[in-house]
């Protein structure tokens, strides 16, 4: 391959490597994707009353996993940490001891939650006891996924990466197409899809990080190790969460205000609008370990703009899709009573825009642990939520509000990414 005079892959080489690696991500995520809008199809089995539901239970498991968020980003700085040779214990110390504490604190959830079951049932709107506790045993596999994801993206192992975010899909899709729509299940038996798919995930991602989680036992020293992490590894929570509450809130909202069909009808056009951003997220895993790998080199490298156009020609492109041909997703997906909401598909798709390309901005300043711009994010978000709180009152003024926020969001982020633009090439913060 050819490299630079310092011995460094070239310019084009990084860009070949980046697009052949994300390229190969993407694809992977873009089926899985596909076989995640499939599960929607099946899922509208249940009746719309009961999919509203479903839907609501997606969004709570969201914004559950916010507290974990970091764990992926920290997890892939201690891999690419590791892969030179230093810190091995640890990361593997540092596995062990999550995955136990998450367990404890999953039981004594759990011991609450059947103690106070009638309280929080009504409190949280759940279907049933037996779905929320689903939905939490979900969130506890979700703790436990993003620590094996992240050893995978650290190592840039993005052969199995991809692999593992598939399985997730396709467990989850023929769990619910057994559950619900041959045997005739409800909203427990949607959720029982999704943590089976996620337990195969979590299952590939730890098959290939298994050198590190069950190598020899060493002495691990957690004190130190989380004075050393958490605050990265807290800043980055709160950086992904405001993106997650800004992604999930909404329907949230509507669940709370608008009546279950109504409901129903808005996570239909979520669903679709939201698909821009998943679409470039498995963009971001590359750019993040790239950028990481790079700061800890102390090299240039170009992935940052490239990653920002592809993000930005998708988005765009993904928003006159849908201003074209709105009604045509609604068709595939689900049935004629749903193109109702078709004129929000063109709304929805543009606030997402800005989101996406946040996300980019926002994975490269942690891949180098450039922390300011969290603060930025966190207010965003909380501002959003506010303003949430007094501008339902239909569909368009939710999803305006989303875009409102989602713009604000670009503009600190784009500010923030150009004041860190002289410090491409400079080893990474402490």
């Amino acid at each position: 391959r050819m490299t630079s005079p310092s011995g460094q892959p070239s310019q084009g080489e990084a860009r070949r490597t980046f697009f052949r690696q994300s390229g190969w991500v993407v694809f992977a995520t873009l089926l899985n994707g596909v076989l995640m809008a499939a599960i929607h199809k099946a899922a509208i089995a249940m009746g719309q009353d009961h999919y509203g539901g479903f839907v609501y239970l997606l969004s709570v498991l969201g914004q559950l996993t916010i507290p974990t968020l970091g764990l992926q980003m920290t997890f892939a700085q201690d891999a690419a940490v590791a892969a030179t040779g230093g810190h091995r214990d640890e990361l593997r110390g540092a596995l062990r001891v999550i995955f136990v504490s998450s367990v404890l604190l999953f039981l004594a959830i759990v011991g609450a939650g059947v103690v106070f079951q009638q309280e929080l049932v009504a409190a949280a709107k759940l279907p049933s006891l037996s779905a929320g506790l689903l939905t939490l045993a979900t969130a506890l596999v979700s703790v436990w996924q993003p620590m094996f994801m992240g050893v995978l993206q650290g190592r840039q192992n993005f052969l199995w990466f991809g692999f593992a975010a598939l399985a997730n899909g396709l467990f989850r899709l023929g769990s619910i197409l057994v559950l619900v729509t041959l045997l005739g299940g409800s909203v427990t038996a949607a959720m029982t899809g999704v943590l089976i798919g996620m337990l195969a995930s979590t299952g590939v991602a730890a098959w290939q990080a298994r050198d590190i989680f069950s190598g020899p036992p060493a002495r691990f020293d957690w004190r130190p190790w989380l004075r050393r992490v958490s605050g990265g590894a807290l800043l980055n929570s709160l950086s992904l969460g405001a993106i997650t509450y800004l992604l999930t809130q909404d329907m949230i909202t509507v669940q709370g205000t608008f009546s279950k069909t109504d409901a129903s009808f808005y996570a239909a056009a979520g669903l679709i609008g939201r698909t821009l951003y998943y679409l470039i997220t498995p963009m971001t895993y590359v750019l993040f370990s790239k950028v990481l790998h790079s700061s800890l080199r102390a090299e240039k490298t170009p992935v940052l703009m490239q990653a920002l156009l592809a993000a930005g020609g998708v988005g765009l492109a993904a928003a006159f899709a849908c201003y074209l041909l709105p009604e045509l997703p609604l068709r595939i997906l689900y049935d004629s009573s749903y193109l109702k909401v078709a004129p929000l598909l063109p709304l929805y798709a543009l606030a997402m825009v800005p989101l996406t390309l946040s996300s980019v901005l926002v994975n490269s300043l942690l891949a180098r642990r450039r922390y300011p711009v969290v603060g930025w994010l966190v207010a965003v978000a909380v501002g959003y939520g506010v303003a949430l709180r007094y501008r339902h009152g239909s569909f368009e003024e939710v999803i305006q509000t989303l875009g409102l926020a989602n713009a604000l969001l670009l503009a600190g982020c784009f500010s923030f990414a150009w004041r860190a633009r002289n410090e491409i090439g400079k080893p990474a913060a402490s």
